[in-house]
């Protein structure tokens, strides 16, 4: 829809309805609104749980059961979420709630118990940032999570500590997004990255 920034960058007279769809092995419309029967509006990111639930956020944070309900998870209001992912074992969901210095706060991740249902527990702080910008989460084979940021991708142990940062060329900013060229129109480069531990002074990366 034209809600995809890839499509048309941040319209904000887009009228296309939202949809959750799965595409594989045939297409099928999850979700296209919320229980009141109001649309799901402008989606961000979502993740998709073992049985064919799908957590996305908005305004709030939401799961879409295997059926098709739609079920509000953490409210609109008490969270500013820009990426979610659910744990390898499917037992805990991050979400990056996303402060970019709301009342003096940094951004963080926050951690949530998943019940059997796909409705959260215990909700709690898993890893802040000093930084601002925290978009999305990325996970590996051995847990580790992957926060980037306006200063590079922030990587955090299972337990939450800061194991250094990976220095990288990132946009900071939706001027920079709207200027940035098209990845295909893009020259090929290969970046260096280098892993800062924690408190270490800012160094630049190598490029080439």
């Amino acid at each position: 829809t034209c809600t995809d920034p890839g499509i048309r960058l941040y319209d904000r007279t887009c009228n296309d309805p939202t949809k959750v769809v799965r595409l594989a092995p045939t297409r099928k419309v999850l979700a296209d609104r919320f229980a009141d029967g109001a649309s799901l509006g402008r989606l961000n990111d979502l993740t998709v749980d073992s049985r064919g639930g799908v957590y996305f956020d908005a305004a709030g944070v939401y799961y879409v059961s295997p059926e098709g309900k739609v079920s509000v998870v953490v409210a609109p209001g008490t969270i500013r979420p820009n990426g979610i992912l659910l744990s390898r074992d499917e037992k805990t969901l991050y979400v990056t709630n996303y402060l970019h210095g709301f009342r003096g706060k940094g951004d963080q991740v926050l951690a949530f118990d998943v019940q059997p249902d796909g409705m959260l527990t215990k909700r709690r702080g898993f890893a802040a940032f000093d930084d601002r910008g925290a978009h999305g989460i990325a996970i590996d084979n051995d847990g580790p999570l992957y926060v980037p940021s306006h200063s590079g991708i922030t990587v955090n142990s299972r337990a939450g500590n800061a194991l250094g940062l990976i220095l990288c060329n990132m946009a900071t900013d939706e001027a920079d997004a709207a200027t940035r060229p098209p990845p295909r129109a893009a020259p090929a480069r290969r970046a260096a990255t280098r892993l800062q531990p924690p408190g270490a002074a800012p160094a630049h990366a190598a490029s080439g």
